[in-house]
């Protein structure tokens, strides 16, 4: 299957290798998922605005993502400090296929969100290092 040439799907639908691959770490989800909410319970400790999580829910932590008013400068001192971001939210109302609407939240959250490091073989002495960074980068930091 070709890549959308627009990118609003932002995901690919999953090849025969990739879902073979899926399936062989289905017995080890459980602690994939239980790692990555270690490394996020590290990052919770961030004086940044996060998606929370309601009481009884769980997340996969696929993603961390925060809103920072000052995302791109963030992003530029934390990759001199060798930490690897991305701009995650992409507004599709801004893209070839937007309508030009005005849409302040989105439009903010276009602005604003940050992914930080997040993956199950992240540890959590890597994501303490990570707000380490993180601090030191921050404006009061």
């Amino acid at each position: 299957m070709q890549a959308d040439p627009a990118g609003w799907t932002r995901s690919e639908l999953m090849n025969e290798l990739h879902a073979v691959v899926a399936l062989d770490q289905l017995p080890v989800l459980g602690d994939l998922v239980r790692w990555r909410a270690e490394v996020a319970a590290v990052y919770a400790g961030l004086p940044l605005e996060t998606q929370q999580v309601r009481d009884g829910d769980r997340h996969s932590y696929v993603h961390w993502v925060a809103r920072v008013a000052d995302r791109d400068g963030l992003q530029r001192r934390l990759d001199a400090l060798g930490v690897g971001t991305k701009p995650y939210f992409a507004a599709m109302h801004r893209g070839p296929l937007g309508a030009d609407e005005t849409l302040p939240v989105t439009d903010a959250l276009h602005a604003e969100a940050l992914a930080l490091p997040m993956s199950s073989e992240l540890t959590v002495e890597q994501a303490e290092r990570v707000v380490a960074a993180v601090r030191r980068s921050l404006p009061s930091g």
